[in-house]
């Protein structure tokens, strides 16, 4: 997402440039808010009723996506002269322009925009394989999902046979590279073993250019997790998101196993170090955005100068961290 203005006192002009820009928007816009956004509205015209371009401002009552498009509907508060008043409903897609009038900003809301000013829309491919499997994902900033598991076939007895079987276990995990790698930014091969080297000579030049060799213990989930954690997306895509909240909360475990006085977690002990402005980073779970408890601890924790951040559970790191408690905080000075 673009934010060309943002003005909490007055008007908030955003543009769409992803499909996870609707969703943030989703949560954003509530019911009260007005939008104004150019629109084609019916209007009569010598007796003929056509369709006639024209910026049209909404109070918006209802919020819902309807497969890639966000549909807003509310009365118009505004429009040129020839149009006529009643019901509207923006339907905001990729690449649309928008304007954005809220009563009461929430810290959430704010945190939500910029969060999503920094999604680049980028995509990784990462294999992990050893010699009888092989688990593809696609990464972005923000989570990962397993796309297929390709498992080697056969059990022949003479050496030919197992090399055969390894060549077209090669060429299987290959095909679903060059199926899937399209429109990526880079791809990841790893594993414990040489099997990710043989792969990597197989492919195709173009994608040799995007791909790098790395080590990991296993394969699995467990495997493009290790990936993850190790931070081997930022070799490719420097300060992409998933890599960054599982450094931070790594980073946090380290210190709670170590029995650290500079961090603290669970609501009542991170808000004590809010109201003695210790706070100097702020971890927040991204489903308590929005809850009034945890709204009032980001406001103080950003008055006293923190920093706050958004930690997702589509990850391993950030189901870590919710169980913890979803609130944690790294300080100052000691609070106890």
């Amino acid at each position: 997402m673009q934010i060309i203005k943002l003005d909490l006192k007055d008007r908030t002009r955003l543009k769409i440039q992803h499909y996870e820009d609707l969703l943030t928007l989703k949560d954003v816009i509530k019911a009260g808010d007005i939008v104004g956004k150019k629109d084609l509205r019916s209007v009569q015209i010598e007796g003929v009723k056509e369709k006639k371009p024209a910026y049209l401002k909404i109070k918006v009552e209802r919020v819902e996506m309807e497969g890639t498009v966000l549909k807003l509907l509310g009365p118009i508060v505004e429009a040129p002269e020839y149009v006529t008043r009643g019901y509207h409903s923006f339907r905001i897609k990729e690449g649309d322009i928008i304007d954005l009038w809220k009563e009461e900003w929430r810290e959430a809301d704010i945190i939500k925009l910029k969060e999503a000013s920094r999604y680049k829309g980028l995509r990784v491919f990462i294999c992990v394989i050893d010699e009888r499997e092989a688990d593809v994902a696609i990464a972005t900033e923000l989570d990962w999902k397993l796309i297929t598991t390709i498992r080697k076939r056969g059990g022949g007895k003479s050496y030919e046979s197992k090399d055969e079987e390894s060549k077209r276990f090669i060429a299987e995990v290959r095909k679903v590279i060059e199926e899937n790698t399209r429109n990526v930014d880079g791809i990841i091969i790893a594993g414990p073993g040489f099997r990710k080297d043989e792969l990597y000579a197989t492919l195709p030049d173009e994608l040799k250019k995007k791909a790098i060799v790395e080590s990991c213990s296993v394969t699995g989930v467990t495997g493009i997790n290790e990936v993850i954690k190790r931070g081997y997306l930022d070799k490719i895509i420097g300060g992409i998101k998933i890599s960054e909240e599982t450094r931070i909360v790594e980073q946090l475990l380290a210190e709670i196993r170590k029995e650290s006085h500079l961090v603290t977690y669970g609501k009542e002990d991170v808000n004590r170090a809010a109201e003695m402005m210790a706070v100097e980073k702020l971890l927040i779970v991204e489903s308590f955005l929005g809850n009034e408890d945890t709204e009032k601890i980001m406001k103080k924790v950003k008055e006293g100068g923190g920093k706050i951040v958004v930690i997702h559970t589509s990850h391993d790191a950030g189901r870590m961290f919710e169980r913890l408690g979803g609130i944690a905080a790294f300080l100052r000075f000691r609070v106890d």
